[in-house]
């Protein structure tokens, strides 16, 4: 049974909001420039997502999700908890992925093949156009080492 103290500032959440015919619960207060609900406590500013899905499952997971791909929604049940890996993986999957990445994946590979083979890297760097550090980082796994293809997240799947 949730702690009446808990319960309470769930509520006062929620009654910040505005019920969309989505379903979805848009928080009427001060956001973000990514457009998240954003509060505070004293001198301290949070994401209002993260706090109501602390409040309501009892837990702080590294990264909280919106099912509904809505950024000042915070409705309990379009709030999903995961590892940073996860929400990167989501937000790719739905195409808000910012990259910054010259290389694709198969590219980097090739580089770190060739240069293994002894191929130089201020030659490999001037052909992907990329600098010789990143040439390095990629041969000696210091870069594209985490690498994960993007599958969609079951609650994705329509």
């Amino acid at each position: 049974m949730p702690r009446p103290i808990i319960e309470k500032d769930l509520q006062w959440f929620l009654s910040r909001g505005v019920r969309t015919a989505s379903g979805c619960l848009l928080w009427t207060g001060k956001k973000d420039r990514s457009g998240y609900g954003i509060s505070s406590t004293g001198a301290r500013e949070y994401r209002v997502h993260r706090k109501v899905f602390a409040l309501r499952f009892g837990e702080e997971p590294e990264a909280v999700m919106h099912i509904c791909d809505t950024p000042p929604c915070f409705e309990p049940t379009h709030l999903i908890g995961g590892t940073r890996a996860e929400n990167n993986l989501d937000k790719a999957a739905k195409g808000r992925a910012r990259s910054r990445a010259k290389l694709t994946f198969e590219q980097a590979m090739e580089i770190r093949r060739r240069r293994l083979a002894g191929e130089e890297g201020k030659s490999l760097a001037l052909e992907y156009g990329v600098t010789q550090a990143t040439v390095c980082d990629i041969s000696k796994g210091r870069s594209w080492t985490n690498y994960v293809p993007i599958e969609p997240r079951p609650h994705d799947r329509k």
